[in-house]
């Protein structure tokens, strides 16, 4: 089940495989690995610059300076890794897109079709009118192409996705977005949107304690119609703490629905700003029922499990190789060292999972947009996803 830890295993199991298949269709393979190669590469580089810095700010004994350099390297190094996640997140959205057209057209050619065919059997063969007996069989061709023909990456027949121009890959397209007239929102969801997220999650967690501690406290009290307590609880929510409370509570939930980091798949999409693109999709998340989902989902959390232990591991390499020749390298400077190599891995490593958790993410909110586009390729993952957002919505 959903709730159990190896329900959330194999459902993560399976999402993944999905995600992958849906970028190998969407994206051409080949345009895409040279895309995550080359960021890989300059993500090296902008981290070099960050170490230079953090050394740079250590050397000078300075607080300020050191949490300058801190956040400047986290905000270059999140802008970077987000530039792949807007890719893989408009190939994900363009391939849902697609499949929501396919499926609208099908439709249409079925409604058609049972129209056609009532017609018909109202008619006799003798006054049946021309244009039946003269329609071209090409009208009644299935929508959907075979999946070998329709994503080969070397197919030069390959239709032209919705975002990208004639005879240019939609990698292509996504890159020169995220690089020129999206970068303002690639740049503010690499500063602000794993912040969002955090405190999203923090907000979520709140809200599961106090609604636990409601039920707790009101199984004691008298309870009126439909579950409306009667009586106080003895909590004074007019307090000076309870009104700071709660209007801390507001702006943090309007930070949230303005600066979510799953905006970036609208961004790709559709051109909004970020700001825009995150209430739309708070909007939509809000409206369909996959909030619990999203905040179920452990994508984060195993990237992050994987980057730390890959990292540490790393570093336990760096400290013996250190230990036995260290010279005169004092432990201060050591444990310097080894800590920024931990940064410095865990933020490549994590740059590589980007396009997977980015991928992961905006299944969830095209889901939330286009529900029905699953239903015909992915048909396990549709019934569980429309199950337990159709649960939510109760």
């Amino acid at each position: 089940t959903a709730s159990t830890a190896g329900g959330r295993q194999a459902f993560f199991r399976a999402i993944t495989s999905m995600a992958l298949d849906v970028l190998s269709r969407s994206l051409r393979r080949s345009s895409f690995f040279r895309i995550v190669l080359v960021t890989v590469v300059l993500q090296f580089f902008v981290v070099v610059w960050w170490r230079a810095a953090l050394l740079g700010a250590l050397g000078s004994g300075h607080t300020f300076w050191l949490f300058v350099a801190l956040v400047a390297g986290k905000w270059a190094t999140d802008t970077v890794a987000r530039i792949l996640g807007f890719v893989a997140s408009g190939g994900i959205a363009s391939w849902f897109v697609e499949q929501s057209i396919s499926m609208e057209e099908i439709d249409r050619l079925k409604s058609a079709q049972s129209a056609s065919f009532e017609d018909i059997g109202n008619e006799t063969s003798s006054n049946m009118p021309e244009e039946y007996r003269s329609a071209d069989a090409s009208a009644y061709q299935p929508v959907l192409m075979d999946e070998k023909g329709a994503y080969d990456d070397d197919d030069p027949q390959r239709a032209s996705p919705i975002w990208g121009e004639s005879g240019s890959s939609s990698v292509k397209a996504f890159l020169i977005s995220a690089m020129t007239i999206s970068f303002g929102s690639v740049a503010q969801c690499g500063l602000l949107g794993g912040v969002a997220q955090t405190l999203w999650s923090l907000l979520r967690n709140i809200d599961a304690a106090s609604t636990s501690c409601s039920r707790r406290f009101a199984s004691a009290s008298r309870l009126g119609f439909q579950g409306m307590q009667i009586g106080s609880d003895g909590v004074d929510r007019t307090s000076v703490f309870w009104t700071v409370l709660n209007r801390a509570s507001v702006a943090a939930r309007r930070f949230v629905r303005s600066h979510t980091d799953l905006a970036l798949c609208q961004v790709a999409a559709y051109y909004k700003s970020y700001q825009r693109a995150a209430q739309d999709v708070a909007v939509l998340v809000d409206g369909s029922g996959v909030e619990p989902i999203i905040h179920d989902d452990i994508t984060t959390h195993l990237c992050a499990c994987v980057c730390g232990s890959i990292s540490g591991m790393i570093v336990m390499l760096i400290g013996l190789f250190l230990a036995r020749h260290r010279g005169r390298l004092s432990d201060a400077s050591m444990v310097k060292s080894l800590l920024l190599a931990f940064i410095l891995s865990y933020s490549l490593l994590f740059t590589v999972l980007e396009p997977l958790r980015a991928s992961i993410k905006s299944i969830y909110v095209c889901f939330a947009q286009h529900p029905h586009s699953l239903s015909q390729s992915f048909p396990l993952i549709f019934h569980r996803l429309s199950r337990i957002s159709e649960a939510n919505m109760v």
